[in-house]
């Protein structure tokens, strides 16, 4: 339906920029590409550009622009290798008056699109979400005759990284960004992916727990780590699971004691996983090893296919086997052509300090993912670099989420707030942001059924990682040495 907005709406089309698509949606609803059903939409102009900003670039991005306006304009991240355009949070942002966009990130071409393309390299890891900053900000402004008062980002995972690198890169994008399980080190996290789907397997490729083995294991975790004052009575996950220098071979000394029902090939690839990848050659570790009571979460590593591959393939080809991939050398190469690009961080958030911006983080201690020691160490490092843990706090505060995995799970899966329901951190973002209401004990909750079928409802207060409330935890020797050096 095309109105006086919609011509307006095409005057304001960027430089390098194709218009895809140009409507009014009144209907209240709208159908993704892939078919979902998005309802109870206001009146909204919705507007869909490629962005072309080199040659070989292609950006896929599009603003949903409501009738009734709050005043603030909000971008929301993707997920995996991006690709497509995700509808959930601009559609519950929208409900509540913002002008959203969202963008693929220019992987829609797919699992081979940035090999020999260093231009798609470069608009996963950062500018395709700067420009849906500036191009977002722009028609914004033009549409509504003046610009935002505030404006925001949230995403989680990929969308994590985005936000991390927006605070590090183009301060000036965002004054309120939310990262939830950020997955800022792809280039060690991606590598732990294939350790892991490697040491999960048996030598005939099939895997080598069951989902009902992989459940026993986290209980025997959350009772071992129980029994050392961990979390409350009646957990069925694991806080925070680290104890002391000997947690991994202390948990497997255990493990075998109470469930000799598994085999010696299963402690060996149990203990390989929680340890994580190693360069044997320069005897550096790539990564801390995925969470001990991180096991019911590793559904996606049991399967045929290694997970999260396509960093390798654009580094290295579509021929890329997992099975043959050495951690090693192989590493060296694949760090040395896809760190600058898929990684996020630089411990230098001072130039967003000074123009006032604020980021909220978190992320889950169960989480086989995103490791969270890694976040802590990069946490750290922001500290340091600002000169101390007040300064860090006044931009940056980052919360673990108890017994939390990549999504949701055994323990706490959001953050709440005595704000809106179901807006949680982001909630607490806004009035940090606008009434500089900084966020300090909040609740981890659990919903009852989200994520894992019969779980029970809990909440539980946490505080943010650094303060005298929550000090800075010691530091495993399966932490990775890489992260300290990459800045």
């Amino acid at each position: 339906m095309e109105n006086d907005k919609t011509y307006l709406l095409r005057s304001l089309i960027p430089e390098n920029a194709d218009l895809q698509a140009l409507e009014y949606i009144t209907e209240g609803f709208i159908l993704s590409d892939g078919g979902n059903r998005y309802s109870h939409l206001p009146p909204f102009h919705r507007m869909r550009l490629a962005l072309h900003p080199a040659k070989r670039s292609n950006i896929r991005l599009e603003i949903w622009l409501p009738d009734e306006w709050n005043g603030r304009f909000a971008a929301t991240g993707s997920g995996g290798i991006g690709g497509f355009l995700t509808y959930d949070l601009i559609a519950m942002m929208m409900r509540e008056g913002y002008a959203c966009a969202n963008t693929d990130i220019g992987t829609s071409a797919g699992l081979t699109s940035g090999y020999e393309n260093d231009e798609v390299k470069a608009d996963y890891g950062y500018r395709a979400t700067h420009l849906m900053a500036v191009y977002g900000k722009q028609i914004v402004t033009g549409f509504y005759g003046k610009a935002p008062a505030y404006s925001y980002f949230r995403g989680s995972s990929t969308g994590g990284m985005q936000a991390y690198s927006e605070a590090q890169r183009y301060p000036e994008d965002f004054n309120g960004i939310y990262a939830e399980v950020p997955s800022i080190l792809n280039a060690a996290f991606h590598t732990n992916y294939m350790w892991a789907w490697r040491h999960l397997h048996g030598d005939d490729g099939t895997s080598l727990f069951s989902e009902a083995e992989r459940a026993k294991i986290t209980a025997h975790a959350a009772a071992f780590f129980r029994a050392r004052g961990d979390g409350e009575e009646g957990d069925c996950f694991v806080s925070y699971p680290y104890y002391g220098k000997e947690t991994v071979s202390d948990f497997m000394h255990y493990l075998r004691e109470n469930a000799p029902e598994f085999t010696e090939e299963q402690f060996t690839g149990l203990q390989a996983v929680y340890e994580g990848p190693f360069d044997k050659k320069r005897g550096l570790r790539i990564s801390c090893g995925m969470p001990i009571g991180s096991e019911w979460d590793w559904g996606s590593y049991s399967g045929n296919n290694c997970p999260g591959v396509y960093p390798f393939v654009w580094a290295f080809g579509p021929a890329f086997d997992p099975r043959k991939f050495d951690f090693s050398d192989d590493f060296q190469i694949f760090n040395e052509k896809m760190s600058r690009y898929i990684n996020a961080t630089s411990p230098d958030l001072s130039a967003f300090r000074a123009r006032g911006g604020k980021l909220l983080a978190s992320a889950g201690t169960a989480d086989p993912v995103v490791l969270w020691p890694e976040l802590n160490i990069y946490y750290e490092k922001v500290v340091s670099c600002l000169g101390g843990i007040e300064n860090a706090m006044d931009c940056f505060r980052y919360y673990l989420l108890p017994g939390r995995g990549h999504g949701y799970g055994y323990g706490a899966d959001s953050i709440s707030t005595p704000g809106k329901n179901g807006w949680g951190a982001f909630d607490a973002l806004v009035r940090w942001v606008e009434n500089g209401e900084a966020p300090f004990r909040l609740d981890a909750v659990s919903h009852e059924d989200a994520g894992w079928k019969g779980k029970k409802p809990f909440a539980r207060a946490i505080c943010p990682y650094g303060s005298k409330e929550f000090p800075f935890l010691p530091h495993p020797e399966t932490y990775s040495d890489g992260i300290r050096s990459q800045g």
